[in-house]
């Protein structure tokens, strides 16, 4: 009697080739597929916190508070040393000057909205005038609670459209207030006001003084 024929298993090489073109299709099917996230790219990510910033809500910056923790060592807290020929720089170069002294000696990179906010600072210290920003605004039942900076030492004061009118108080340069329920926050002033200078912020305008020019 002639013995059964064995059957045949599948060799280690078949198997192989069965596991590398397997992976193929998975890899292929991978990078044709739709992505559901997508990192941004820096400028994309500048970009849209940009565009956030130019919402209501006041973005979360300090530009005096970074300042005193970036710039001070060299140029004194709050600019009291602060280089006077640096006055004479157009607004685009003292954009620029500042980006370059963010990324270099300040090892503190700014974003595009921090740093439109950061030169405003550099500008009023330049101009000789109250810097004042809005870097919070929280909506309570109570009623509105704006919080922000303002250059040391100046007399901050607050107005809503023209019947109420109040003094804030400065811990340095940090202020708080809270506002009646129901005040429109683009009705409200804030002025600073520092020996002969004078500086007028209205929120239907801006969260911050001393724009500059693109």
């Amino acid at each position: 009697m002639e013995p059964l024929p064995q059957k045949r298993g599948c060799g280690p090489a078949l198997i192989f080739f069965a596991l590398m073109l397997f992976s193929m299709r998975v890899s292929a099917s991978w990078h044709t597929a739709p992505q559901k996230f997508v990192r941004l790219a820096p400028n994309q990510l500048a970009a849209t916190e940009a565009t956030s910033a130019s919402k209501d809500k006041a973005p979360q910056f300090a530009p005096l508070d970074y300042f005193d923790r970036s710039c001070a060592r060299c140029h004194g807290n709050y600019g009291t040393n602060y280089d006077p020929s640096l006055a004479k720089l157009p607004d685009a170069k003292l954009k620029q000057f500042v980006e370059d002294m963010a990324q270099g000696p300040g090892q503190a990179p700014l974003d595009a909205a921090q740093l439109e906010r950061e030169t405003a600072f550099h500008r009023s210290l330049q101009d000789g005038k109250p810097f004042i920003v809005v870097t919070k605004i929280e909506e309570q039942s109570s009623g509105p609670t704006l919080s922000g900076e303002a250059t040391p030492d100046v007399k901050l004061s607050l107005q809503i459209g023209r019947d109420h009118s109040t003094v804030i108080a400065l811990d340095r340069h940090l202020w708080s207030v809270n506002l009646p329920a129901g005040t429109d926050i683009q009705s409200v002033r804030l002025t600073a006001q520092k020996g002969e200078a004078t500086t007028l912020l209205s929120l239907s305008e801006s969260l911050f003084t001393h724009h500059i020019t693109k």
